[in-house]
């Protein structure tokens, strides 16, 4: 088995850390892409189902003004 420097074994290492360094910062980058398309998404769906109450209370209110919509 050749004897490897001390040197190319330094190099070696620095490269495997920037390779996961890499990888740690693409599987950030992911989880922060996910979290965000899951908070827009439920966002989302908060303001359809708050709109529709929203629309079934002006309808109400709209079909009998004696009664308060609130």
């Amino acid at each position: 088995m050749p004897k490897v420097s001390e040197q190319e074994r330094i190099q070696a290492l620095e490269q495997k850390l920037k390779q996961l360094k890499t990888l740690q910062q693409r599987r950030e980058a992911k989880a922060r892409s996910v979290a965000l398309h899951r908070s827009r998404r439920d966002e989302l769906r908060r303001k359809i189902l708050v709109g529709g109450w929203g629309r079934r209370l002006a309808v109400r209110a709209a079909a009998n003004p004696s009664v308060d919509a609130a």
